[in-house]
């Protein structure tokens, strides 16, 4: 089972929308985790569309980022009975135990763990949670491992570049095996940061290059990402020409590409070639990460996890 961890960006939570109105993902292999950065419209219709379709996507109800760092009691959409709860057990142990009274309510909970001393409020956590998520670490397994609770595995895969034009210097560099021997390693489901990275910058700024990111599997069905980068890259002007020079880089690789690494983002990145169309940023990593769960979605169906 994977569990993509995403912020609550409006470009990551139209991606979630659109891979679950065109039924591009699987509840059966994937279930997202979005950490809230603001109350926004979108973020309310995206949570309550995956619950009226009874498709599990856990909200992280202790968010650590952005504007929405809210009481649980407080959260818009815990008056759902249905909810999902992922919980940061890197919250102090009494803001935790105020968590409490709405857990206890029947409610699922994932707690996600990322230090070694987070651990010791793990018994602030009801019972009825069915995955414990964790940074790698042995301490965590033997932790888990001794109460008989299943473990997932939470990593970084990303290599984030400080400029989008050095990942002209890294074109095409591996990214993850962790859907191939998360087993083997003693756990029940791995997540990860797709191709966002775990690392939150709050607004943005108008880049000098452009790069699309686009992940694939190679032959071995390791996860390997291409970093698409213009090449006129002297100045913040004509992001349009920028995107255009990437773009015809990003459809040339895909007119070759296996079935299972084709996916209905990369016919769209093909027809704003085609029609000669800039959507803007926001629209290109809405698309980038679309086709990453996309296609994790389908490998992970089609062999059996």
């Amino acid at each position: 089972m994977y569990y993509p961890y995403l912020r609550g960006r409006q470009y990551e939570l139209l991606a979630l929308r659109e891979l679950l109105e065109k039924k591009l993902i699987s509840a059966e292999v994937l279930q997202p985790i979005v950490e809230p950065i603001k109350e926004t419209m979108i973020f309310k219709k995206t949570v309550n569309s995956y619950y009226d379709s009874e498709y599990p996507l856990y909200t992280v109800i202790d968010p650590q980022v952005g504007e929405f760092v809210l009481h649980a009691k407080d959260h818009p959409i815990l008056d759902r009975k249905d909810v999902y709860n992922a919980v940061l057990m890197e919250e102090t142990e009494e803001n935790l135990a105020k968590l409490l009274p709405v857990l206890s309510e029947g409610r699922k909970v994932l707690p996600i763990y990322r230090k070694s001393d987070d651990l010791i409020k793990s018994g602030l956590i009801p019972a009825q949670v069915n995955l414990n998520l964790v940074n790698d670490g042995t301490r965590f397994k033997r932790f888990f491992s001794q109460k008989k609770q299943r473990v997932g595995i939470l990593r970084d895969v990303f290599t984030k570049q400080r400029r989008n034009v050095d990942y002209a210097q890294h074109t095409d560099e591996f990214f993850s095996d962790d859907h191939l021997y998360y087993h083997d390693d003693g756990y029940s489901a791995f997540s990860d940061y797709s191709i966002i990275g775990e690392s939150y910058i709050n607004g943005g700024f108008a880049p000098v290059a452009v790069a699309i990111h686009i992940v694939y599997f190679d032959a071995e069905n390791n996860l390997r990402i291409k970093h698409f980068v213009s090449d006129t890259n002297d100045d913040i002007y004509d992001p349009a020409g920028k995107f255009k020079e990437a773009l015809e880089k990003l459809v040339a690789w895909a007119r070759d590409i296996e079935d299972k690494n084709d996916s209905e983002a990369l016919h769209e990145f093909q027809e704003l070639l085609a029609k000669a169309r800039y959507p803007g940023l926001g629209v290109v990593k809405k698309l980038s990460l679309m086709h990453h769960l996309e296609i994790m979605s389908k490998f992970l169906k089609n062999n059996g996890e």
